[in-house]
């Protein structure tokens, strides 16, 4: 029989190698790890540091996304809170356009790449001052790298960039 331990409360020296061997790939700012059990323990936590160091309660999030099963990750995951038996979207989540250009609302087949990157990022450029124009104060944007509960949905080139910048 063997052992697995999953909390990273009971330190060991191999925790803190890693999480230096990691932490060398960064930048320089983010200097600190954090080792979680899951996903969804990861993105609360995400939230919590988001809402401390900015002092604002609001997210961001594309439609059809999935966060996690905890309360506050149902939240803010529209796959969960928007289906006849969630509890619909609370009024600190904004939602955005997932940009998924084979069955949203631009598409390849009208226009290229760079025209599909530019147009959803301008769908989420709205939400946001929508959301500001209201008194609103976004603390985070989440969006998985490929989303997979609205489809196997490919964003269009340097979508991702344009929103982070």
């Amino acid at each position: 029989m063997s052992l697995l331990e999953t909390n990273s409360r009971f330190l060991h020296d191999n925790l803190v190698i890693y999480g230096k061997r990691i932490t060398q790939y960064m930048p320089k700012e983010l200097k600190i790890c954090f080792f979680t059990n899951s996903g969804s323990e990861s993105n609360d936590l995400a939230l919590r540091i988001a809402r401390k160091v900015t002092g604002n309660y609001d997210v961001l999030v594309l439609d059809h996304a999935y966060h996690g099963h905890l309360t506050s990750l149902v939240s803010i995951s529209p796959y969960k809170f928007a289906h006849p038996s969630g509890d619909g979207k609370k009024q600190w989540v904004h939602v955005v356009p997932v940009p998924d250009s084979y069955r949203g609302k631009y598409r390849s087949t009208e226009y290229s790449e760079d025209q599909l990157s530019d147009l959803y990022f301008q769908e989420m450029v709205k939400v946001v001052e929508e959301a500001e124009k209201n008194g609103r104060k976004i603390c985070l944007f989440y969006a998985e790298s490929l989303q997979s509960c609205g489809g196997q949905i490919v964003y269009p080139k340097d979508y991702l960039k344009k929103c982070y910048q």
